[in-house]
């Protein structure tokens, strides 16, 4: 008799820990506020238990009369209700959604997410829009994000194949308060997503703009044009996200540097003179990353550096090129080093102006590519410059040349030779018809400076 009432009592106690790790679970509670539940005594836990048993029959969530249950909703949904009706109820669903727990959520969600997508695309997909469809619109947006706030909800709106795509239909900066928590849905679940999670979300945003003959990323760009610190805040948030997602770095300087493109890099200075704390943390993280991403690629450049053969770097280079839109431009590239004037001064300081300027060009401190929407030729005189380098470098030949000369003399026990200055070189050499002719006019005054010794 004893062990029954041991084995019932045992039974008693695993049945309340059971229905406390059910309350966590439905409570949508994260680990941190799991762990001081699991601390508290049997008697306390069994207590928890029973009030949460009390207050949801109360409330409805164990699906009392007295609440709209989910079945009502789906009910609701499905008969096709527009205008009013459909904002009344999707309103309804939201405040639900957002009060009752996970289990509530999940009963809703399995025929329910796709009665809300279609309500989405059907809103989307109308002509015309009266004032009642956007306000349903943005309902509908609320509702998902409501439905998402849990690890379920966020799993089945990942896993349902044309959500992403209806979230980056409804991008739209017409919009502001709609767009601030569509780009926000996608923010987040570029985040806590899967790998392959950033690349559906690309898809979809890119799939979204086709037809508006318009870059993928330019209704993005947009909403940091509109009056709304939330929409741009979340905006950045949202750039941030699919930028510093991938683990390539060729792919992340390729979206940031598509961003730029789309007019980002004219909006970021009025961005920065906006006065709030949870924008200039954003655009903190945009110029950390972007800095960041440019030491990384600039170290590419040692790495480069490691091939010494003219003709494996060469051919490296090629095989990128080869069979793509920039392989005629290659081929203009060499066309243009060919014309370099082939002179023994000349030749070097035109390849290093332009290994310079190439530099500059590849390896930008802005961490961006250029603007390439500049049409307008490169209007920039080397003329100047390579004429100081040339002279710079003849200047420097001879005086290396006087000098061999003086260590030659001493090493025949010569009296010392009487070398003019170095602006004596140039002078001579600017008045003479060719280097060759300079030194031979050189070599004669000292061979008579010599025999008159």
């Amino acid at each position: 008799m004893l062990k029954n009432k041991s084995k019932i009592h045992d039974a008693n106690q695993y049945f309340f820990l059971l229905l406390h790790v059910c309350f966590q679970e439905d409570m949508n509670l994260n680990e941190e506020k799991k762990a001081p539940l699991r601390e508290k005594d049997l008697s306390t836990k069994r207590e928890m238990v029973l009030r949460y048993i009390i207050t949801a029959a109360k409330t409805g969530s164990l699906r009392s009369s007295s609440q709209i249950s989910p079945q009502e909703f789906l009910s609701e949904l499905k008969c096709g209700a527009t205008d009013e009706r459909l904002f009344a109820c999707l309103d309804s669903l939201r405040v639900s959604l957002t009060s009752n727990p996970v289990s509530w959520v999940q009963s809703f969600g399995h025929e329910g997410l796709g009665l809300l997508l279609d309500t989405l695309e059907k809103l989307l997909l109308k002509k015309h829009q009266e004032m009642v469809d956007k306000k349903s619109q943005h309902k509908v947006i609320q509702c998902l994000k409501a439905f998402m706030n849990n690890k379920y909800g966020l799993e089945r709106i990942i896993g349902e194949e044309k959500s992403l795509a209806l979230l980056a239909q409804a991008i739209d900066p017409g919009q502001p308060a709609m767009m601030t928590d569509v780009v926000k849905l996608l923010s987040a679940i570029c985040i806590v997503g899967e790998e392959n999670t950033l690349e559906k979300v690309l898809e979809a945003i890119t799939t979204a703009t086709e037809g508006r003959g318009v870059a993928r990323f330019n209704p993005i760009v947009q909403g940091l044009s509109v009056r709304s610190v939330q929409l741009q805040v979340a905006c950045m948030q949202l750039i941030n996200a699919l930028v510093t997602s991938p683990d390539e770095l060729d792919f992340r300087l390729h979206i940031r540097n598509e961003f730029m493109r789309c007019g980002l890099r004219e909006i970021l200075p009025s961005l920065n003179a906006v006065k709030n704390d949870a924008l200039d943390i954003q655009l903190k993280v945009f110029e950390e990353h972007k800095e960041e991403d440019m030491i990384e690629f600039s170290h590419r450049l040692e790495d480069i550096r490691m091939r010494t053969d003219i003709g494996d770097v060469f051919n490296v280079l090629y095989s990128s090129v080869k069979d793509t839109s920039a392989e005629n431009h290659f081929l203009s590239i060499l066309q243009h080093l060919l014309l370099v004037r082939n002179d023994y001064f000349a030749q070097p300081q035109y390849f290093k102006i332009i290994e310079e300027c190439v530099s500059q060009i590849v390896l930008h401190r802005s961490g961006t590519d250029p603007d390439f929407a500049y049409r307008k030729r490169l209007d920039v005189d080397f003329s100047h410059l390579l004429e100081v380098c040339v002279d710079k470098a003849r200047a420097e030949e001879f005086e290396q040349r006087a000098s061999e000369l003086a260590q030659k003399a001493s090493a025949l026990s010569f009296p010392p030779l009487y070398l003019p200055p170095l602006p004596c070189f140039v002078f001579l050499f600017s008045h003479s018809g060719s280097s060759n002719e300079f030194m031979y006019k050189y070599t004669t005054v000292q061979r008579f400076r010599v025999s008159k010794m």
